[in-house]
């Protein structure tokens, strides 16, 4: 008898830990407000603020000097501020002030940047921008790059596998020693 009332006893038990677990699994459904959740977001363009530079590039001086242009961002309408910070990059210095710019972003989509540029010599520079879009506190940035190319870029004259120049008429001319065989 008191083995069937082991049994009996453990059988309760288990039934009993199975009960308080399964009636555990059954939770109440809290009532969350729309505010309140929070909905993964699906990324379809490139992380960071919608910003693009819509300038043709690269930026053109004849000569070392001074140099005006004007970068023209794009920016979705979509309510808020967008920041921008302007920096010149190496060799290269940003004459014109300021170098910080902010627009209420509103149904236009192109905001004008004019800047002044310093280019000492002769080569290929870079003027760089860091855009944020802030909307509803939270704060989106890009870094977009503007080339600027002083002078005419230099094309170096391109090599053959075995360092034979290629000629006038685009044609590589290697050397190759054929043994051609008449066929039987």
């Amino acid at each position: 008898m008191d083995r069937e009332c082991f049994w009996k006893a453990a059988l309760a038990g288990l039934i009993g830990i199975l009960a308080v677990s399964l009636s555990a699994c059954d939770t109440p459904d809290t009532q969350v407000s729309p505010a309140q959740k929070s909905e993964p977001r699906t990324h379809l363009a490139k992380p960071g603020a919608s910003i693009t530079l819509k300038t043709p590039q690269p930026f053109f001086l004849d000569t070392p000097g001074v140099g005006n242009f004007e970068l023209v961002l794009s920016a979705p309408p979509m309510g808020g501020v967008m920041q921008v910070d302007v920096t010149a990059g190496a060799g290269l210095e940003l004459v014109s002030s300021p170098g910080h710019f902010e627009f209420l972003l509103t149904r236009e989509t192109d905001y004008k940047l004019p800047i002044q540029i310093n280019a000492p010599a002769i080569g290929r520079y870079y003027v760089n921008l860091q855009a944020s879009i802030i909307q509803n506190g939270q704060r989106d940035s890009r870094v977009i790059t503007a080339i600027v190319q002083v002078g005419s870029p230099v094309a170096k004259p391109q090599k053959g596998g075995n360092g034979k120049s290629v000629g006038a008429d685009g044609i590589i001319s290697l050397p190759a020693k054929e043994t051609i065989q008449p066929a039987n």
